[in-house]
């Protein structure tokens, strides 16, 4: 599905207008017969000026997704950069990313937590509006054909106990109308539901195609019920995604839990703020919602601002790798944790240049490198452990946290930052068919 970081947000804003335009020009158009015309001047007026707003909002945000991108048909080896994000309607072909092996036909379960502290820590309802939006990205029964498969989706609440709220069915379908504030915060219970309504459904288990995305603002009161039921979706192939809303941006330090999460292939990340549930959305599709979407998701990680991500960490496997999209003027701070008994040595590079490096003492221990981007630039974090197996995390902090910024790879960054020369034909050409709108209307 279009899943890190959009390529444009300000496309996301473009969205709810971009429907509203299409709807209006559909009306206008089929009205638009010789009485139509006398009878509605005013609705003749509203189609002509929706076509010319339309054509323009089009030209300009395929014009911004090449500038993010930074290419065309030519892509980076590196799988990350073949997962676009953008608002399903902005970019109709991007059903699914360039990195599944198969269009649709997932089975996910959204799990969202609705107990009585989420009226603090998000009175907003964020952590609902992001399982809307995973919901709006999966393949609807209408938009499916030929190779492309519907996916199903179920909703799942929980606090004190799990209730299924939506069962699964056509992701268009979603409701979340029914998801409070009030109770306790069985996570367990919540997990065990949704693999519940995977396997049971119709169709049964969808082979590397099930996904999970919890997100919470609590830990669960039961941490060994949690890891054994999440251990159990992954025995059964189910990518398992957990979004921890936490406004200190620590999470939780318990490497058993992150150790269960992580190994089903899912993200674990620390969210720290409601707003970033967002940015949680883009990166647990730039891991791959279900297998099929990213069968290699711990090749590289990138980092987003507003969330702290972990990592499984092995002495005798090449290091851990993180991208980050930096602009220019940003000030940043990347904190690296070793939450094993692992001592972690750190390199931050912009190309081929290090710029900045830190170590880990050891358990607990914290490295700190701090770096002030003067162009814009895709930096690389590598992450090595000097012995044993363990689990680590990167918080990046930024004073651009809500700056607009390309996504999290593109071909110039890793061709030394000079556009491929697919890139600069094809702007030209959306720059000429963008003044063609302007002069055709």
């Amino acid at each position: 599905m279009p899943p890190p970081r959009p390529l444009a947000p300000w496309l996301h804003q473009l969205s709810p207008p971009i429907r509203e335009l299409r709807r209006i020009r559909a009306t206008s158009r089929n009205r638009r017969d010789s009485r139509t015309r006398a009878a509605h001047p005013i609705l003749l007026g509203r189609a002509i000026f929706a076509d010319m707003i339309f054509n323009r909002v089009a030209a300009l945000a395929l014009l911004s997704s090449l500038a993010s991108t930074s290419t065309l048909s030519l892509r980076s080896p590196n799988p990350l950069s073949q997962s676009e994000i953008f608002p399903r309607d902005a970019n109709a072909d991007n059903l699914c990313p360039t990195t599944a092996t198969t269009c649709g036909g997932r089975k996910v379960a959204l799990v969202i937590d609705s107990s009585g502290s989420n009226t603090v820590t998000d009175p907003h309802n964020f952590r609902v509006e992001a399982g809307k939006e995973i919901a709006q990205r999966l393949v609807s029964t209408t938009e499916a054909s030929g190779k492309v498969k519907a996916d199903q989706v179920t909703v799942v609440d929980f606090d004190d106990s799990a209730t299924v709220v939506y069962p699964m069915g056509d992701p268009s379908g979603a409701n979340f109308t029914k998801i409070d504030s009030s109770g306790g915060t069985y996570i367990a219970d919540g997990v065990r539901e949704g693999v519940g309504q995977i396997t049971g459904s119709s169709g049964g288990l969808a082979k590397d195609a099930s996904g999970m995305v919890v997100l919470t603002d609590g830990e669960d009161s039961n941490q060994a019920e949690l890891i054994s039921e999440i251990t159990k979706a992954g025995g059964l192939g189910i990518r398992v995604h957990f979004g921890f809303l936490d406004p200190s941006g620590l999470g939780t330090s318990r490497p058993s839990l992150l150790s269960a999460i992580l190994g089903t292939g899912g993200i674990y990340s620390t969210i720290s703020s409601a707003e970033a549930q967002k940015n949680f959305v883009n990166l647990v599709y730039l891991q791959g919602l279900t297998k099929q979407d990213n069968p290699n998701p711990n090749s590289t990680t990138g980092l987003l601002p507003g969330l702290t991500v972990a990592r499984l960490i092995d002495s005798s496997q090449p290091p851990v790798k993180f991208t980050y999209s930096a602009l220019s003027g940003e000030k940043l701070n990347f904190t690296v944790s070793s939450l094993s008994n692992q001592i972690l040595t750190c390199s931050l590079r912009s190309g081929k240049k290090e710029v900045a490096s830190a170590t880990t003492s050891s358990f607990g221990g914290k490295a700190l490198m701090s770096y002030e981007s003067s162009k814009n630039d895709m930096l690389s974090l590598e992450v090595k452990a000097t012995s044993g197996q363990g689990v680590m995390q990167v918080q990046p902090k930024t004073n651009m946290p809500n700056a607009t910024r390309p996504l999290i790879t593109s071909a110039a960054a890793m061709s030394g930052g000079k556009p491929s020369p697919f890139t600069l034909v094809g702007m030209s050409v959306i720059c000429l068919v963008f003044a063609g709108t302007i002069v055709l209307g």
